[in-house]
């Protein structure tokens, strides 16, 4: 029963994130720039932030199911040490962590209605045509940061998909 619980689970997050990176890419690359507004045509803030929450509570769900499988614990109460130890001890505790950190970024930006990291590249051209150099700096600084992040992001994808290669085959 716990292994059908554990793999529908897991199919569910992956749902949930295919569906997450999906529609960001949707806004970015299948909209006009009048369009991303959030309710012209979608409502991407509500859905990225509640497909992020449910990402995360899908993530929440895992860890419990899987920390109960792998200790024996058949008290959902006593798994307090159990999960302790499966978060700070384990690789899957860590990329757990990391994918509630990842999640929790993506709501909040979401919520907050960041701009999307393009626009600061654009506004850096804008603000260095029009002889406005600091806001073009400010901008420039700002899109580099969100391009750092994205490589950070690429090479945690890499690793984590690198990581699935050996359960697949085994």
């Amino acid at each position: 029963m716990s292994e059908s619980v554990g793999i529908a689970l897991r199919f569910a997050l992956y749902l949930d994130l295919m569906l997450l990176f999906g529609m960001g890419l949707f806004g970015l690359y299948g909209l006009k720039a009048s369009e991303r507004l959030s309710g012209a045509v979608l409502n991407f803030k509500g859905w990225l932030a509640g497909t992020a929450l449910l990402g995360m509570l899908l993530s929440m769900a895992s860890l419990l199911v899987m920390t109960r499988a792998m200790s024996g614990e058949q008290e959902w109460q006593a798994l307090g040490p159990h999960l302790q130890m499966m978060l700070w001890q384990t690789e899957f505790g860590l990329t757990w962590m990391l994918r509630i950190g990842v999640l929790l970024v993506v709501a909040l930006v979401a919520l907050t209605g960041a701009m999307w990291p393009s626009a600061s590249l654009w506004l850096a051209t804008w603000a260095v045509e029009a002889g406005q150099y600091t806001l073009a700096c400010r901008a420039l600084r700002r899109s580099l940061s969100v391009e750092f992040g994205a490589v950070l992001l690429i090479l945690g994808l890499v690793a984590w998909l690198g990581t699935l290669g050996p359960m697949a085959s085994g």
